[in-house]
């Protein structure tokens, strides 16, 4: 179990406590999958932080890492294999399941359906 910022939940992670506002009324029980309206209806009820199963922030939010830096460490062990399409298909992969775990889009400009970046000869 985990509390959390609302503003890291997303879709896959499931409430471990029900969320109730100061008076006690239930807005959402244990055991519900979030889905995108139900994080959009507690936001609109003032709610900030929300217990969930497992751990899904752990090593994430202790450590400090956001997703800037976790791309950026994703590039430099990938950096050998931008020629090799299998190894970029596993960094793409890597990639989708950080943004999932962290709740995140991953920068536009760094989508992970790209193909690994031209390489310039010198």
């Amino acid at each position: 179990m985990q509390n959390i910022p609302i503003d890291r939940a997303n879709i896959t992670m499931t409430l471990a406590k029900p969320v109730t506002r100061e008076g006690g009324m239930v807005l959402a029980g244990a055991g519900l999958k979030l889905t995108e309206a139900m994080l959009d209806r507690l936001r609109g009820s003032g709610i900030t932080h929300i217990t969930v199963e497992g751990n899904p922030l752990a090593g994430i939010e202790e450590d400090g890492l956001d997703l800037t830096a976790l791309r950026d460490r994703l590039d430099h062990l990938f950096r050998r294999y931008k020629q090799n399409p299998l190894m970029w298909v596993l960094r793409n992969m890597i990639a989708q399941y950080l943004e999932k775990r962290i709740g995140e889009q991953w920068p536009e400009d760094e989508q992970t359906n790209s193909q690994p970046p031209a390489q310039v000869e010198s």
